[in-house]
C-alpha cells in the first residue's frame, strides 16, 4: 500500500514538472518578434501584442486538446483591464483521490518548486519582461480530472523582481 501511495506520489511530481514544461513551451512561441526599441511604451506595446497573438493562437489551436503527456488546455484568458493572462490545465489521469494521498507537506514542496519552474521559465521569455513590469501577473491554475483544483500559482512583477534561482536546492529539473 505505501509503495502504491509512494507511486501516486511520484507520479503526481512528475505530471506537474510535465505541466510546468508545457506551459513553458507555449510561452516560447516565436508568434512575434520584436526589434530592440529603446522606449519602454514601444517594449509594453509590443509585449501586448505579442500576448494577445499568443492567446488567440492557443484559443484557435491549443484549447480543449492535451498539450502534452497527460494534460489538457483548458483556457487561456488574458484580462487587459486587471492585467492578468490565466492559463487552465487539466490533468487528466490524475484524480482528487490522487492528491488526497499526498501529504500537505509534499504538496507544499510540490507547489514551491512548481513555482520556482514557471518563474524561471517567465524570466526566460524576454516577451514578457514588459508585461511585469506594468504590473501583470500570469496565474497557472492546475485541476484534476475530475475538476479539483490543484495548485493555482500566480507570478507577479515582484516574483520576477527576485533574484534568479538557477537551480533550487531539490529542484526536479
Amino acid at each position: 500500500m505505501k509503495t502504491k501511495l509512494l507511486l501516486k506520489g511520484s507520479f503526481f511530481i512528475a505530471v506537474m514538472v510535465v505541466a510546468s514544461l508545457s506551459v513553458g513551451l507555449i510561452l516560447q512561441h516565436p508568434l512575434f518578434t520584436h526589434a530592440n526599441d529603446s522606449s519602454d511604451k514601444k517594449d509594453y506595446k509590443a509585449a501586448l501584442v505579442y500576448m494577445r497573438n499568443e492567446v488567440q493562437q492557443l484559443n484557435q489551436h491549443a484549447v480543449g486538446k492535451q498539450i502534452h503527456k497527460n494534460t489538457r488546455l483548458d483556457s487561456a484568458q488574458m484580462n487587459e483591464r486587471d492585467k492578468v493572462v490565466t492559463y487552465q490545465l487539466t490533468l487528466l489521469d490524475v484524480t482528487g483521490q490522487d492528491i488526497d494521498r499526498i501529504s500537505d507537506a509534499r504538496k507544499k514542496t510540490i507547489m514551491q518548486r512548481e513555482k520556482q519552474s514557471l518563474l524561471s521559465k517567465n524570466k526566460d521569455d524576454i516577451h514578457l519582461r514588459p508585461l511585469f513590469l506594468e504590473g501583470w501577473t500570469m496565474e497557472y491554475i492546475q485541476k484534476t480530472n475530475d475538476d479539483e483544483v490543484i495548485s493555482a500559482i500566480t507570478i507577479t512583477g515582484a516574483d520576477m523582481a527576485q533574484d534568479r534561482v538557477e537551480d533550487a536546492p531539490g529542484s526536479l529539473l
